[in-house]
């Protein structure tokens, strides 16, 4: 799992709008996918445009690519409102945002909805609509913060908090979490730059990386920031943002883990490293025991964050070495190391493959390293698993799974052969001529040598006369005599593993001859002298040559050797490879399973091998030892599987069921009284007669077919079906749950359980089960081992078999433990801590204390803990002895014995010295500072204060101070004398006397002068220029304006100007009267009186937004042109409206915004293609001026370039069919192609001057390419 937490800080970047910005790794969100952008901003400036008297826009975020729609901006333009632009058309706010206090701005993109952009402020939607052009996010430049992705319009002020997701949130999603830094993985975050690397005011240049605060980890990396002073450097944050701090330690004591993290509202989970962090289940609390040897983890979660802890090892050393030795049919013995102290073990067996999380079989051993398996069954494969008990509830991890199988009469039993002179002989004359065939077997070698055979018949002078498949020097190779008839593989099969392998023959495939290993196609051919026509000289032999050539002999294991008439397809091969095939099969000639004989015994008396294909074929045993392991019948190979039926037939009432359930069986129920005919439907594995008689069933599987013995039945029986699966759980030391499967319609059982070995017959206590198959055993003995069996009961005096015995042992008797080591600490004038050590596991204690001397049984004051081993004892009496004692609870009325006394002397009563020396500065009209000094320990004060002469007992304004002895008085009275007091806060109810009293006078009330010599200048149609004299020292002032005779108290639209005696008045109607006043901001509530009214008239609307002209295309290629124009009046901003020829300007084309300059390069058009362009002055936000044109231009052919051929001429063009072409240099070749750049014809030239005849191309246009001294020129010419 991943997680991180919040710093105790919260810091941003301060930009400084010159060059700052960050640039990150992050892609951003591309394309036309949805996304939020949100981030805490403040700042101060004037972001408006230019030509309104701004900075020009300031950049928050941006990414993609320079080109319409392709670049989504985040930023800060008209209005000081925050603002989307996709490259080509943008949507503004109207909120201004740079009043230099903390905002948190939003922009939601989301292509699905009506309105798709949305704009928020402090959570509050500003506007939404919809863009003119469409998104489509490039991805050129990763996400940039701070400026734009073409290093322009930066960023002055602090950003905090920036966060890109890949969803459109809503407005409710954007409140509920904007004022809280995320502590932990958020669902759709895909970037979160919190910018708290550094220190506020610091010097961070060491500091170059901001880091993003998800999974993704993406990083930032300063351009331009200097990171030194308080701009342009790590800054303080938005004090209103929450942070979240949480302490990610673990300590480790006797096998305890503990989490140190104890917030009021803090939730723990308990994690395994070593299992991809699973949640270990239940484990929820502050203190953990892992009853695995490992790795754990804690995660803590207050707040909504969520830390995690470094994982920490608890280990109970595992075992190593297991083995399993002396298996038979029914046991096995399971040996194992010890590598720690352990003395007992758990050892965990079951069927292969099974959980052990959940299933197998557990025994405990004590004190030696090995277990015989009892019981197990035959020719069953099993996995086993051993840990080390290395205390109660504390165990290393399961070593194993070892693997092992038993052993069975019917497993597969193989011949070795000894690579000196052993052989077989066989009967079988076998395929000759040219007929198809396939060979199979299982071989087992580690040898190399030249060549070992497998099977060989036929042989004599004729070329391919004889079939030899082999291994030589470790491959599968099939010759059939005569120079070059082989064919042979590369891959190895001589590594001493168990491998299947084959050969076909068929003379009507393409490629005759294949070798197969282990099922998948090894190599396939054709001989090229004579191919395959086998003589009759000599009977397959088995692990020699016919001619019984020493050098020859097979070493190694053989096993399931097959023949067949036919050429079997891989499919067929893959099918049957794995298990011994049972009864009669369609083609197979000769089949010798060597299972005569037993696995390494003496099998002496044995001289022959069967052929089980069913024709009676013989093989003879040549040279073998038939005793030991190297020249005789040895353990077959694992990979095939001898199909053995169960026949056996359960019958409970009148249901007749039969025990085999191999995946793959068949059933089928038959009649014994009637010829054993089948009974008509009767297929499953259960069958209920309806009429009295005797019947039996063939099971089918793997080609073999089994009958079970007749079985009379009594048709309509009652059955009252046994339970299964009795399982134990929930024990404790007096109790113990009991379950069950109920295998029939009972709704009640009778449960009967004792001391182990109990007679079920006269003893036990027997409870009934009504409606649910469980039963909670109570009254138990503590360790001590139960049995317990379960009955259904059908009705009266009809029960069903019992089910059992299942045994279960009682846990020990549990013991509340002592603690110790009483500590006291801490100790003050009235508390003292109390803390202990726990011997146990409880994890609530009773803390009971009192005056020394008093009676625990009848005296103190007790009182509860939980979790943690300590107290504060709090209201203690001063300078006194106290006695205290522990206890552990470890349940309702179960307590360990009290622990103690431990006792302690509170301190004596503390003094809290008066405070001196009090001195009052900074005095104003209405403030003044207030300082002194401390003479004790005392971090807290009271300051009182009041007119000269009050009474310090019931008047006065009494203020609290923290920390630092001093305090500003605000709000005081002008030219008024004033007394002070301090005094020490040394706690509760305990103070210091008061010093003082110290007095101070205020100041006079200050004057803020009336400005004057209001003038009205540059009066336009909706704008003027107002200005006008200051006569104090006011840097703020307050403009008032409206139409002539406006109420100056109630109407008017009111302008705060900072620094400049002046400012523009804008939006103002044409030909108007308007009234204006200016009046001095002071300070807070401290204005001058109102200067004025100043009169002036707007002058009348007259004004034009003049159409552009001359508009011309050049430069055009086959993907750009450049568009130029003639401005005939005063704007400097166009719209270049353009798209294919006979678009509708009102509803279609692609739009592009100019500024400044008179021109513009098209990009990305399609070559060959006729164009239509427009374009318009944009004089104001909503004034624009006619369109100009249509401008109609054509893009070149795609692959044409300038000419460079010196002197290349080419006429006529158009032409009829015959072209003249020429140049300075030797014209060596000319291609013709079509536009779809299929090439037509060529022409060599090798002249200065020629003529092409292209009459034979039809009426087009087409692309001539000419070559000349190594340069390639692309014309167009077209045929009419």
């Amino acid at each position: 799992m991943s997680s991180f937490s919040v710093e105790a800080q919260n810091n941003a970047l301060y930009f400084d709008g010159v060059n700052d910005y960050i640039q990150t790794d992050y892609a951003g969100i591309s394309g036309n996918g949805a996304r939020t952008v949100e981030a805490w901003i403040k700042t101060d400036k004037n972001s408006l445009p230019a030509n309104q008297g701004g900075q020009g826009q300031s950049v928050i975020v941006d990414w993609g690519s320079l080109g319409t729609g392709t670049r989504f901006t985040f930023n800060i333009l008209f209005n000081n409102a925050i603002r989307l632009e996709a490259q080509g058309n943008g949507i503004s706010g109207t909120i201004p945002v740079n009043d230099n206090l903390w905002h948190h701005v939003a922009v939601v993109y989301d292509p699905t909805a009506t309105n798709k952009v949305k704009l928020y402020v402090d959570g509050v939607l500003d506007v939404e609509g919809n863009l003119t052009v469409s998104v489509f996010t490039g991805s050129a430049t990763d996400v940039r913060i701070g400026g734009r992705i073409d290093s322009t319009n930066y960023y002055e002020g602090a950003i905090d908090e920036v966060r890109i997701w890949n969803v459109a949130r809503t407005q409710t999603e954007i409140q509920a979490n904007m004022d809280a830094a995320f502590c932990g993985p958020q669902d759709n975050l895909q970037a979160y730059f919190q910018f708290n690397e550094g220190t506020a005011g610091a010097d961070n240049t060491g500091v170059t990386t901001v880091y993003d605060s998800t999974d993704n980890e993406y990083e930032g990396t300063f351009n331009g920031l200097a990171l030194t002073g308080t701009t342009s450097n790590f800054v303080a944050g938005d004090t209103e943002l929450a942070m979240v701090v949480i302490d990610n330690t673990v300590t480790l004591e006797s096998g305890v883990l503990t989490a140190t993290e104890v917030s009021e509202g803090v939730t723990y989970q308990w994690i395994d490293c070593d299992n991809e962090d699973t949640p270990v289940e239940g484990a929820t609390t502050q203190a953990f025991t892992p009853t695995l040897s490992g790795n754990y983890a804690v995660i803590i979660t207050n707040d909504g964050c969520s830390v995690q802890s470094d994982c920490v090892e608890v280990v109970c050393t595992a075992p190593s070495a297991i083995e399993v030795t002396d298996v038979t049919t029914s046991t096995a013995t399971v040996s194992w190391t010890e590598n720690g102290d352990a003395t007992q073990w758990e050892v965990l067996y079951g069927p292969a493959g099974f959980d052990p999380e959940t299933e197998g079989e557990t025994v405990t051993v004590e004190d030696t390293t090995e277990l015989t398996l009892n019981g197990l069954t035959i020719e069953t494969g099993y996995d086993v698993y051993v840990r080390a008990v290395c205390d109660v509830d504390f165990t290393s991890n399961w070593e194993g799974p070892f693997s092992f199988s038993t052993t069975d009469a019917t497993t597969p039993i193989a011949l070795r052969f000894d690579g000196v002179n052993d052989y077989v002989l066989t009967d079988y004359t076998s395929i000759t001529g040219t007929g198809a065939r396939t060979v199979e077997a299982w071989i087992k070698t580690p040898y190399t040598s030249t060549q070992q055979i497998i099977v060989e018949w036929g042989g004599g002078s004729g070329s391919g006369s004889r079939f030899t498949f082999k291994t030589q020097n470790g491959h599968l190779r099939l010759e059939t005599g005569g120079a070059g008839n082989y064919i042979e593989g590369s891959t190895s099969v001589t590594n001493n593993l168990w491998h299947h392998v084959a050969v076909t023959y068929d003379p009507e495939q393409t490629q005759e001859y294949k070798l197969y290993i282990d099922g998948e196609l090894e190599t396939s051919g054709n001989f090229p002298d004579g191919g395959t026509n086998t003589s009759a000289a000599s009977p397959v032999q088995i692990g020699a040559r016919t001619a019984n050539i020493p050098a020859t002999v097979f070493e190694g294991s053989m096993d399931d050797i097959r023949i067949w008439d036919i050429a079997r397809t891989q499919e067929e091969i893959q099918a049957a490879m794995n298990s011994q095939l049972c009864g009669a099969q369609d083609n197979l000639v000769a089949y010798f399973k060597f299972n005569e004989g037993i696995a390494s015994a003496d099998n002496t008396a044995i001289t022959t091998v069967s052929d089980s294909s069913g024709n009676g074929y013989t093989g003879t045993l040549n040279s073998f030892l038939l005793t030991g392991t190297l020249s005789n019948f040895v353990e077959g190979a694992a990979g095939i599987v001898a199909v053995e039926l169960d026949n056996s037939v359960t019958l409970e009432g009148s249901v007749l069921t039969a025990t085999e359930v191999t995946e793959g069986v068949t059933y089928q129920w038959i009649d014994c009284n009637n010829e054993d005919t089948p009974v008509e439907g009767a297929t499953m594995q259960s069958f209920t007669p309806i009429a009295d008689g005797n019947y039996a069933v063939i099971i089918t599987n793997g080609g073999c077919n089994v009958q079970s013995d007749c079985m009379e039945v009594t048709a309509g029986a009652e059955v009252c079906a046994t339970p299964s699966a009795i399982e134990i759980s929930e024990i404790t030391a007096s109790t113990a749950m009991v379950s069950w499967t109920e295998n029939g319609e009972a709704t009640q059982w009778e449960v009967l359980y004792g001391p182990a070995g109990f007679n079920i017959e006269t003893e036990g206590i027997s409870v009934t089960v009504n409606d649910v198959a469980e039963l909670t055993l109570d009254e138990l003995d503590a360790n001590t081992e139960y049995h317990v069996y379960v009955r259904a009961v059908c009705g009266e005096d009809f029960t069903s078999e019992w089910e059992g015995q299942q045994a279960f042992v009682t846990l020990e008797e549990a013991v509340c433990a002592t603690p110790s080591a009483i500590e006291i600490s801490e100790i003050t004038v009235s508390t003292a801590m109390v803390s202990w050590t726990e011997n146990g596991e409880a994890t609530q204690w009773e803390v009971l204390y009192g005056p020394a001397g008093f009676n625990i049984e009848t005296e103190g004051t007790s009182v509860a803990v939980n979790d943690v081993a300590e107290v504060t004892l709090e209201e203690l009496d001063a300078n006194t002895e106290y006695h205290v004692y522990v206890r552990a609870v470890c349940g309702e009325d179960f307590t360990s014995e009290w622990e103690g006394q431990q006792a302690f002397v509170t301190l004596e009563e503390a003094v809290c010295a008066t405070p001196s020396a009090i001195e009052i500065s900074e005095i104003t009209v209405s403030t003044a500072m207030v300082s002194w000094t401390e003479n004790g320990e005392a971090t807290q004060w009271e300051v009182l204060y009041g007119p000269a002469g009050f009474n310090i007992e019931t008047e006065g304004i009494s203020v609290t101070v923290n920390d630092v002895a001093e305090l500003t008085l605000d709000e005081l009275d002008a030219n008024t004398e004033y007394h002070v007091y301090v005094r020490a806060v040394c706690g509760e109810d305990f103070t210091s006397e008061w010093e003082g009293q110290q007095a101070f006078v205020t100041l006079e009330e200050a004057v803020c002068a009336t400005p004057s010599a209001i003038e009205i200048s540059e009066i336009t149609v909706s704008t003027a220029m107002v200005s006008w004299t200051e006569n104090g020292e006011a840097t703020q002032w307050e403009v008032l304006y409206g139409p002539a005779g406006f109420n100056i108290e109630t109407e008017g639209t009111s302008v705060a100007v900072n620094d400049v005696a002046e400012v523009t008045l804008e939006e103002l109607d044409a030909n108007t009267e308007y009234h204006v006043y200016v009046r001095a901001v002071c300070g807070e509530d401290f204005t001058s009186e109102w200067e004025g009214q100043q009169a002036f008239v707007t002058l009348e609307d007259t004004m034009e937004c003049e159409d552009p002209s001359s508009v011309s295309v050049t430069d055009i290629t086959s993907s750009t042109a450049m568009v130029s124009w003639t401005e005939n009046g005063t704007a400097t901003q166009w719209e270049v409206l353009y798209g294919e020829q006979g678009f509708n300007p009102e509803t279609e084309g692609m739009s592009v915004t100019v500024n400044d300059v008179a021109e513009v390069m098209l990009e990305e058009l399609t070559g060959n293609t006729t164009y239509d362009v427009y374009v318009r002055a944009v004089c104001d936000e909503e004034m624009t001026s006619s369109w100009e044109g249509p401008e109609v231009f054509t893009t070149q052919l795609l692959g044409l370039n300038d000419n460079v051929i010196k002197g290349f001429v080419l006429y006529p063009n158009p032409t009829t069919g015959i072209v003249r072409i020429s140049a300075q240099d030797i014209i060596e070749n000319v291609v013709v192609y079509n536009l779809a750049g299929q090439r037509l014809t060529e022409v060599k030239v090798n002249a200065a001057a020629s003529q092409i005849n292209l009459s034979q191309l039809p009426v087009g246009v087409y692309v001539m390419q000419v070559t000349a001294l190594g340069k390639t020129g692309t014309y167009k010419i077209a045929i009419k």
